[in-house]
């Protein structure tokens, strides 16, 4: 494939864009409102885990790192904030943590000094989060300290460290967390926002811990949610009903780092593949299943641009087919979106088959025979089935619309048809215009090595 040239100036974002041979797919557009998460999203949707910045440039970090409390305390000033004379952005307390100096923590954890030194308030608010004391805890066995730090915050959890906390914890750790009356320690437990409108039932869609298998993060926080907006509604300090503090929170659209923008809670669980709260949440919405986002892509949309299904049934099921035919101002309709999911696995798989054969090359020089586990190979199971998902709501497209006039993106001016051709999608262009066979496509995926390129499915 040629360097690909550059567009004119988009007039909906004000950017350049990238013609792939003669196919604009808007590459810049799909970086920063699709990137891709198909097949596996990046694990770090509030961005890096760890900070390693040096504490020694000060004369106070010097006594922390030293685990010296006498002369961190002659630098300590009764009742000011001492935090600045630290590099930034870190805290006291955080500090402590991250250079695991104990003895001197449990100096500065007796109540005189947390008060004396106003170390709570490096409790209460988040600037950056990998410095924060909590999360800093959050590394910790058994979660004793943290629960400390909870404690000290009087009793509650900051909602940015609360959301990483649902977004990335076990179900144990989240569990363990919950008060007695099985509300999450925050002012309002759940019907929080914290940056870029991020709240707890967002986080629990986005939460790939291994032990999440079955969603029980999400399962649990959403009843909580629902409990939580039972007992604000009653609140005679709340004027809101429960109707309008469903419709409130359930169309609340989030930001997280390396996920779509503007994802409201239906959004995040189809991006996510959560299923459950696929099926659960369009039950609790106020409003019409169809509604596009603030970037105007409907659910359906997203559903079928990450190869979601089981999404893309509910939806329709649910009385989601007039977005069928609604075009989206960025992205088109529908069909649209399942050339670019077919243009993201290709990249993808392609990516996974250089990597994979470089693996074998190397095992090899070292002598090593070893089988290559089948779930680890470029057109795993898992690979097949995302192909057969995308072709198969393709063909359901056609089905729905096979009496329309076609739709041209707004972007490129061409057919999703058109764009199949162009990019040599054969089995795709078949699924668009209805002509694509399930079992014949079965029968020719299985001839192709799980270690192939991608593209050789279109050679046979």
């Amino acid at each position: 494939m040629t360097e690909p040239p550059v567009g004119p100036l988009c007039r909906y974002c004000g950017c350049h864009h990238v013609e792939y041979d003669g196919v604009n797919l808007d590459v810049h557009i799909e970086q920063h409102i699709f990137p891709y998460g198909i097949k596996d999203w990046d694990r770090r949707p509030f961005g890096g885990n760890r900070v390693h910045l040096a504490l020694q440039t000060t004369d106070m970090g010097r006594a922390i790192w030293n685990d010296d409390f006498h002369t961190l305390r002659e630098k300590l000033i009764p009742h000011r904030n001492n935090e600045g004379q630290l590099p930034e952005p870190w805290t006291i307390l955080g500090a402590a943590i991250y250079a695991e100096r104990w003895k001197l923590l449990r100096e500065l954890l007796t109540v005189g000094n947390v008060l004396g030194y106003r170390l709570r308030e490096s409790l209460a608010r988040v600037t950056v989060l990998e410095v924060h004391p909590m999360f800093q805890a959050l590394e910790i066995p058994n979660f004793v300290l943290f629960k400390i730090l909870v404690e000290l915050n009087a009793g509650a959890i900051p909602v940015d460290i609360l959301n990483y906390i649902i977004a990335t914890q076990g179900p144990e750790l989240i569990e363990n967390i919950l008060l007695p009356n099985r509300q999450l320690p925050s002012s309002y437990s759940v019907l929080v926002k914290g940056a870029y409108d991020q709240t707890p039932l967002h986080s629990s869609m986005i939460n790939a811990h291994q032990d999440n298998g079955f969603h029980q993060v999400f399962q649990t926080v959403f009843q909580i949610f629902l409990d939580e907006v039972k007992r604000v509604a009653l609140d005679p300090r709340r004027p809101e009903t429960q109707q309008e503090l469903l419709r409130t929170w359930l169309n609340t659209e989030a930001s997280f780092a390396n996920r779509p923008p503007y994802l409201t809670p239906f959004a995040c669980a189809i991006v996510h593949r959560v299923d459950v709260a696929v099926e659960q949440l369009p039950g609790y919405q106020e409003f019409d299943i169809s509604t596009p986002n603030t970037n105007g892509f409907t659910p359906l949309y997203f559903a079928v641009r990450y190869a979601n299904i089981f999404a893309f049934n509910e939806i329709i099921q649910n009385g989601g087919k007039p977005s069928i035919r609604y075009s989206c101002p960025l992205g088109g309709t529908p069909k649209f979106a399942v050339v670019r999911a077919f243009k993201e696995m290709e990249i993808v798989v392609t990516c996974e088959v250089e990597a994979y054969r470089e693996r074998i090359r190397r095992q090899r020089e070292r002598g090593i025979t070893r089988l290559v586990r089948e779930r680890d190979m470029p057109l795993s199971d898992k690979v097949r089935e995302i192909y057969s998902d995308m072709l198969r709501m393709a063909s359901l497209l056609y089905i729905y619309t096979n009496k329309d006039n076609p739709h041209r993106h707004p972007l490129t001016g061409e057919t999703a048809e058109g764009e199949a051709d162009a990019l040599e999608f054969d089995d795709l262009g078949e699924a668009l215009r209805g002509t694509w066979d399930l079992g014949r496509w079965i029968r020719k995926i299985r001839q192709v090595p799980r270690d192939t390129d991608v593209q050789e499915l279109y050679l046979i």
